[in-house]
């Protein structure tokens, strides 16, 4: 299996591809079919909307923490161990190895 570091990279590469395929294909080819200057204007605006679509079906990311698990570790205890579990759920949000909370 391939680690997450080795991965990132790739993925990297592969959403550039995507993003540059659909730039191309929506930019050029728009321009070969109409020559309006609004239409011309709008295109990498369309191409960007499309390129976000794409990345999203091809590569979804992680779902976040829910805003109500974080307020339950904030208010269930001390003020120590709502820090652990902030500093927790930090982590699992950004998909950090660790996390420190300073105060």
């Amino acid at each position: 299996m391939i680690s997450t570091t080795a991965a990132w990279p790739r993925r990297l590469l592969l959403g550039a591809c995507v993003v540059a395929a659909v730039f191309t294909a929506v930019v050029g080819g728009g321009e070969l079919i109409t020559t309006s200057t609004v239409v011309t204007l709008l295109l990498p605006f369309v191409a960007a909307a499309l390129s976000v679509a794409a990345l999203s079906v091809a590569a979804p990311t992680a779902t976040a923490p829910s805003p109500a698990r974080a307020t339950t570790a904030i208010q269930g205890g001390s003020l120590d161990q709502a820090l652990t579990d902030l500093a927790r759920i930090l982590a699992e949000g950004t998909r950090a190895q660790r996390a420190v909370v300073w105060l």
